[in-house]
């Protein structure tokens, strides 16, 4: 992890954060087709917003199980504005304070 806040690794420009070049050199972006794909690394972070409102509840339940299986621990989940972890039995995430749809996994 980093240092410093994490406000500080990137700037605003516009409707979008433009993250600073030392911080994107250590990023891995990669396709992972959520439906079909297990997991394939351990991760620190997962940003998925707006894409799980699209899926039936039953491949909601599937990606999330995924993002369980991925997350490291006090790892941090990023929703979109209108979803939130689906959890079968303990609560996992604890909502990250004033910080909209920002989960960090706790177990």
């Amino acid at each position: 992890g980093g240092s410093r806040s994490f406000a500080e690794y990137y700037r605003s420009e516009r409707d979008r954060a433009v993250v600073s070049v030392p911080l994107m050199d250590r990023i891995v972006f990669a396709e992972h087709n959520l439906a079909t794909d297990g997991p394939f690394n351990e991760f620190q972070s997962i940003v998925c917003r707006r894409a799980l409102s699209s899926y039936n509840q039953w491949l909601q339940e599937h990606v999330h199980d995924l993002f369980m299986e991925s997350l490291s621990r006090f790892g941090v989940l990023a929703l979109g504005p209108d979803e939130s972890p689906i959890v079968r039995s303990k609560r996992p995430y604890e909502e990250l304070p004033g910080v909209a749809n920002l989960y960090r996994k706790v177990e």
